[in-house]
Order: structure tokens, then C-alpha cells, then sequence
């Protein structure tokens, strides 16, 4: 095969080496008490599936077929990439909606604004506070027997905050969170206003372009995303699963009792394999044709051909 198909050719050698950083954090299934805090703002689809692993070997794999200079997979049977309808089905954020951006120089008075509650000196990081402040505050509001309607609006926010920060737009470090996203889940109501997939989408972009490049040894963004759609796309790459498929469609692959029989599973030279010998119908264009769509506005959002953009 040519070299045409394959991704930044300087970061091949790299990969080959293993040392490639995948980080597998995942997100804890949230409490009864905050699910319908979490329907209201939207991020209920998402939360059940935040559990799911991190194959790093197959995302090694798919990152040596990515092309900067396109921003598209390209695979034998043709140039392809993660689209807003992905987001869509797989994961169920809204896509239609205001854009996810605010100022990033906020002051300290931010958490107090938004959360009621502020991080200690040891873990407010200048602009970021550590995801550990986060995940002990979220373990005091689960354990507590009675909450008031102002600590489950708390603990959800905690949440989502965590989902941001772990699962859906985790930077490179993986421990920290910037403080301007509080702005943007301090109004529930408001943040349900907000395009969390298309941003969730936009970051992973602009992560997949960095890691492209030569003396990159790790990535942030929704990974998971990059994985469900590979399975979905290309059923070569994927465990058997007999869940019925429904909505969001990453639930499938969330289950126990997936057979692997057929897949190579965490072995990064099987995934290069399978994939260097994809045929015409080893790829699907259409996966979704058979689905219930289950908002149409999204539908029309994801049919625009249009820029991304995330702030």
C-alpha cells in the first residue's frame, strides 16, 4: 500500500516504539438522586457510557491512518472521518445549539459564582483546579443520606464538571480542570442551551492534529468516541455484541459478554493488520440508516457542511 494512506509518516516510528500514551479515566455512573438534573441539561445519554475502557492500541492504530493536512482517516477503501452525526447517535450529546466558549482569564470569585463551594490553596492550580478536588467532593455528596434540592444541583454540576474534564474534553493531563468551563454548567438551565457535541467533537480534532505530529507521545479529547466509532464504521476492528442496538448506540459496547473471538483486542500490530487489508465493504458509510433518529433538529445540523469551531 502506499504511503498516501497512512498518517504523518515522521510519527510512524514513534508509535512502532509503543510509547504512546493513552489515558484510560473514566467516569463513575452517577448517583439515582441526579439523573433527572443530568436529563435536563443532557448529559444523561453520555453518563451511561463514561465507563467504558480506553483500547490505547487500537487508537494507536487509527492515529497512524489520521492526516493533519486533511483532518480525514485515510483507510484503504477510501478518505473518512468522526462526524457530527456520530456524535450524535454514539453518544448522544446535542449537537444544535449555542457555541461552548467564555472567557478563559476568570478569577477565583468563579467558583463561589457557580458552585457555592471553592477548592483549598493546594488544589487550585493558578487557572486549573486538580480533578481530585472534584472527585472528593462528588464522593462527600453521594454519601450523603439527605441532600437538599441545592446539593443534588451541586452534585450534578460536580458531575458534568467531571464528565468535561475526564471523558469528554480531558486535556493532556488528564488531572486537571480549567476553571473557565464553571461558567458554563453554573446555570443548568443555560447549559442546556450549549452544543457539548459539537465542541466534545472539535476538541477531539484538534487533539488528533497535535498527536499527528512528530515528538507527540500522548493525546487528550473524548477517545472513547474515536473507538465506538470505529466498531460502528468498521465491524472488523469490534467485538460481537448481541445487545439490541439503542439510543445512544455506544451502550452496545458497554455491556459484559462481548465476544472477541474475531478481534484482535489490545494488539497493536493485529488492528495495523486488519486494517491495512480493509476491503470495499469493510467499511460502512451509512450505519445509522437503519436507527431511529431521535432529534431531527440534530439531523439538520449534522447534514450542514460547515467549519468547526471551538473557542
Amino acid at each position: 500500500m502506499g504511503e498516501s494512506h497512512h498518517g504523518t509518516a515522521k510519527n510512524i516510528a514513534e508509535y512502532e516504539d509503543d510509547k504512546f500514551r493513552v489515558h484510560s479515566h473514566t467516569c463513575i455512573q452517577p448517583s439515582a438522586v441526579i439523573i433527572p438534573y443530568l436529563e435536563l441539561v443532557g448529559f444523561a445519554n453520555v453518563a451511561k457510557i463514561a465507563s467504558l475502557k480506553v483500547n490505547s492500541k487500537l487508537i494507536v492504530a487509527l492515529l497512524k491512518r489520521w492526516r493533519p493536512e486533511t483532518h480525514t482517516f485515510h483507510l484503504p477503501t477510501g478518505e473518512c472521518i468522526i462526524t457530527l452525526e456520530d456524535v450524535s447517535m454514539l453518544l448522544g450529546l446535542r449537537i444544535n445549539g449555542k457555541a461552548v466558549d467564555g472567557p478563559t482569564n476568570v478569577t477565583n470569585d468563579v467558583y463561589m459564582e457557580n458552585l457555592g463551594i471553592e477548592p483549598t490553596s493546594s488544589d487550585n492550580n493558578g487557572a486549573s483546579v486538580k480533578i481530585v478536588w472534584f472527585e472528593a467532593v462528588l464522593t462527600q455528596l453521594k454519601n450523603n443520606p439527605n441532600p437538599t434540592e441545592a446539593e443534588n444541583i451541586l452534585h450534578s454540576k460536580i458531575y458534568i464538571l467531571l464528565l468535561i474534564a475526564t471523558f469528554l474534553m480531558p486535556d493532556k493531563s488528564h488531572n486537571l480542570l480549567h476553571s473557565s468551563w464553571l461558567p458554563l454548567v453554573g446555570d443548568l438551565e443555560k447549559c442546556n442551551t450549549y452544543s457539548w457535541g459539537f465542541a466534545c467533537l472539535a476538541t477531539l480534532y484538534r487533539h488528533m492534529y497535535k498527536a499527528a505530529h512528530k515528538g507527540v507521545k500522548s493525546i487528550g479529547g473524548c477517545v472513547v468516541l474515536l473507538i465506538v466509532w470505529a466498531f460502528t464504521r468498521i465491524p472488523l476492528l469490534a467485538p460481537v455484541s448481541n445487545e439490541v442496538p439503542s439510543h445512544p448506540y455506544a451502550l452496545r459496547w458497554c455491556k459484559r459478554g462481548m465476544n472477541y473471538g474475531n478481534n484482535p483486542r489490545h494488539h497493536l500490530r493485529g488492528y495495523r493488520v486488519a486494517i491495512e487489508h480493509m476491503e470495499e465493504n469493510d467499511f460502512i458509510w451509512r450505519p445509522y440508516i437503519q436507527y431511529p433518529v431521535p432529534d431531527y433538529s440534530d439531523s439538520r445540523v449534522w447534514s450542514a457542511t460547515t467549519y468547526m469551531i471551538f473557542l
